[in-house]
């Protein structure tokens, strides 16, 4: 499996993962409305070595077609549940965005470096 096959699946998940965070925010005040999450990375993929490889054009291989892959998504089981019944906390919702921008930028920084290495690599 290549890195930029990997770095193409983690950004999939992180988009995700915000739809999921925005869903939390903008119910925010519903009433009996239960906050959710999306599994982990980890857990969506268990070992990358068990994905299939799909045949492309003239003799290249590539990551066979992940892109419609469901992820889980859970009930959050917050611990504090409003009068309402709703248990969407702002705070820890506003922290998981900000931990999906920093994996997101990060994911964009290590495409770059290899994208960079590989092109010069092919200058010799």
């Amino acid at each position: 499996m290549n890195i930029f096959s990997v770095v193409s699946q983690h950004v999939d998940w992180l988009s995700q993962r915000y739809a999921v965070t925005a869903k939390n925010v903008a119910n925010a005040d519903t009433p009996g409305f239960k906050a959710q999450k999306i599994a982990d990375f980890q857990n969506a993929f268990g070992t990358f070595g068990e994905l299939p490889l799909a045949q492309a054009q003239g003799a290249s291989l590539s990551a066979g077609d992940i892109a419609d892959r469901a992820y889980s998504v859970i009930d959050q089981r917050n611990a504090e549940v409003k009068h309402s019944g709703n248990d969407v906390s702002i705070d820890k919702e506003m922290s998981e965005i900000g931990d999906t921008s920093r994996q997101f930028a990060t994911d964009m920084n290590l495409e770059k470096t290899f994208q960079r290495m590989y092109l010069s690599s092919l200058k010799g």
